[in-house]
């Protein structure tokens, strides 16, 4: 007998594929069992094992888990250890097995049908050493079972009203033993059971409630004691704002608002590279940039200029510039409007001189600060205001992007924009001076 044909007839009853059971390596289609590894009608089209068999494990398999997805199919098929379908021919199967006959090449008929040999015939549900509802035939069945009934009600009525449990006479226990324990339960006197066992009345748990009652008096106390005692909160509060003024009058003497900071004599200095050192701005052609708005080669600048440019004074675009107090000075402040200029720091020997120092343009080599009063480019960048001026086509060199310097880019050709950079210069000096040097301001 071909499975498949009852495979066919068992899924047009029911998709859901109920009448069909699998138990260990059997499969029973309408309760005719076959083993799962029996071949089927059905030809392998496509595929390594191109014109064998597919089994009936791989034909139920496909029915029972395909339309759940491909992961699903897969998953089952590789714990189960069985055949998949390839895609072509699960599509086709999947067509033939909704159609009234299985009729198509890769359906073999006649003798080519492979024979797959039936386990047994068709069995009812209550027999067959298989069934799950198998019933014995031996004569005491009947006998053991209203025993066991028996013995089930009186195990019920025991547990309700604490008494003991007694044995019903069977073949297997006499009449007579069960009367003798009985007689032994009549001797008997029942010291506790689950209920007495319940009731404690000669224990006492006032030692819990003592020990609860002294340590809510503990913490009244406690509480008393925090209520008298000055609070934490407020003399930190206290520690706080005197701090908070500290710090403040800290912050008012460095941004120059209190009237004790000391103002240095003189203008304030701007240091620049030399003019022999190769580097985009030097004193040679500082002024020009910075007064003027006009960038100008340094070795031009140097060739033209008779004179040594000391002074530099701000713009008439730049010149104005106030910023408000908050309150400690009546009025804005006035930004200064000359500033002297220096490209040899050997000249600061005092240090007040130092203190004058607002602007520092950086070349790009470390030892250009070599001498000076702060060591280490960080120190010098801290106490001044840096700038680097480089050349936009150009890159800025990599130590001077680790400092603390204002980075401003000149066109090499183009001159209408020597001034935008020349303000951001001013715009960002005198920020700087506000906040660290206030003091300079007029």
């Amino acid at each position: 007998m071909d499975p498949l044909s009852l495979i066919h007839a068992a899924f047009k009853q029911d998709a859901d594929l109920a009448n069909i059971v699998i138990e260990n390596d059997e499969i029973s289609v309408n309760n005719t069992w076959f083993k799962l590894d029996a071949p089927t009608a059905f030809i392998v089209g496509h595929g390594p094992k191109k014109n064998s068999f597919y089994k009936l494990s791989a034909v139920y398999a496909v029915l029972k888990y395909g339309p759940k997805g491909p992961v699903e199919y897969s998953r089952k098929c590789m714990e189960k250890k069985w055949d998949k379908f390839h895609v072509l021919d699960e599509r086709l199967f999947r067509r033939l097995m909704n159609e009234e006959t299985l009729k198509h090449a890769q359906i073999a008929t006649g003798n080519d049908v492979p024979k797959a040999t039936q386990v047994r015939t068709n069995l009812p549900d209550n027999q067959g050493p298989r069934s799950k509802k198998h019933k014995s035939t031996h004569p005491l069945s009947e006998s053991q079972s209203s025993t066991s009934n028996t013995q089930s009600a009186a195990i019920q009525n025991a547990a309700s009203s604490d008494a003991p449990v007694l044995p019903a006479p069977t073949a297997d226990v006499p009449e007579t033993s069960v009367d003798a324990f009985q007689e032994v339960l009549k001797r008997e006197r029942t010291g506790r059971n689950r209920t007495t066992i319940l009731h404690s009345n000669s224990k006492s748990f006032q030692g819990v409630l003592d020990i609860f009652a002294a340590a809510m008096r503990q913490e009244q106390l406690r509480e008393r004691e925090q209520k008298r005692a000055p609070s934490s909160k407020d003399g930190h509060k206290r520690d706080k704002r005197t701090r908070g003024d500290k710090s403040g009058s800290r912050r008012s003497e460095r941004s120059g608002l209190s009237s004790h900071k000391h103002k240095p004599e003189g203008k304030p200095i701007i240091v620049v590279p030399s003019s022999m050192m190769n580097s985009v701005l030097t004193s040679a052609n500082a002024e020009k940039l910075l007064g003027q708005g006009i960038f100008v080669n340094s070795l031009e600048a140097r060739k033209s200029s008779t004179n040594k440019v000391t002074m530099i004074k701000r713009p008439e675009a730049a010149t104005g510039t106030t910023v408000p107090h908050d309150g400690s000075r009546k009025g804005p402040c006035k930004m200064p409007t000359e500033f002297e200029l220096v490209e040899n720091v050997k000249r600061l020997t005092h240090s007040e001189d130092w203190a004058r120092v607002v602007a520092v343009f950086a070349s790009g080599q470390e030892w250009q600060f070599k001498g000076w009063r702060w060591n280490t480019p960080v120190q010098v960048f801290s106490n001044t205001c840096g700038f680097h001026i480089y050349f936009n086509d150009n890159t800025v060199p990599p130590i001077v992007r680790t400092w603390n310097v204002c980075r401003l880019p000149i066109n090499k050709n183009k001159r209408h924009f020597d001034k935008p950079a020349m303000l951001d210069f001013w715009r960002h000096l005198d920020k700087w001076l506000l906040l660290n040097k206030p003091e300079l301001c007029e």
